[in-house]
């Protein structure tokens, strides 16, 4: 067990990693390879949440769906108002292979701008709110941003349609 006495002490074993011949071919790995891995961790990769989706209703529209007022604001744009708090909210793992639900899921999506590809093998936050009609509104967020989402009754097996209330599709 080492015991570290004072930052001196730190400094002269990484002097000696630094400065004896045959230590410093494996030093220089050791720190560059520290380096990529603190890089590579700290540097969030969200080149591919996207900020902001279009579809025909509405043009250009935010995704940002970080707290429950901007997750209200989301579902007002499309027409649905939210009965408050959300009912349910836990967490959903996205397939990294869309079998036929999932294919048909994301076909429901793509209309109104969205696509749950770039999510696959994904944790994403499933949040359900009530709506006023009485119907369930489902959210999918991942990072803060909606990537799904639809509105359904409630009764296990009956069909769920986009969020959109111009739209015309529904999944089974």
């Amino acid at each position: 067990m080492i015991i570290y006495e004072s930052p001196a002490y730190v400094l002269r074993v990484i002097r000696m990693l630094f400065f004896q011949k045959n230590l410093i071919k494996p030093a220089v790995i050791i720190f560059v390879a520290i380096a990529a891995l603190i890089t590579t961790v700290s540097i969030p990769h969200k080149s591919f949440i996207k900020n902001t989706a279009t579809c025909d209703e509405l043009g250009e529209y935010s995704l940002k769906a970080e707290t429950q007022a901007e997750q209200a604001g989301f579902l007002f744009r499309f027409g649905l108002k939210a009965e408050g708090k959300p009912v349910r909210t836990d967490r959903v793992m996205i397939p990294s292979d869309f079998g036929d639900i999932y294919t048909r899921y994301n076909k429901l999506q793509k209309p109104i701008g969205l696509d749950l590809s770039p999510y696959k093998g994904k944790e994403a936050e499933r949040v359900v709110y009530k709506l006023e009609s009485g119907k369930l509104a489902t959210l999918l967020i991942y990072r803060g941003r909606v990537i799904g989402g639809h509105i359904a009754s409630g009764i296990y097996g009956e069909p769920y349609t986009s969020v959109s209330v111009l739209s015309s599709s529904s999944v089974k």
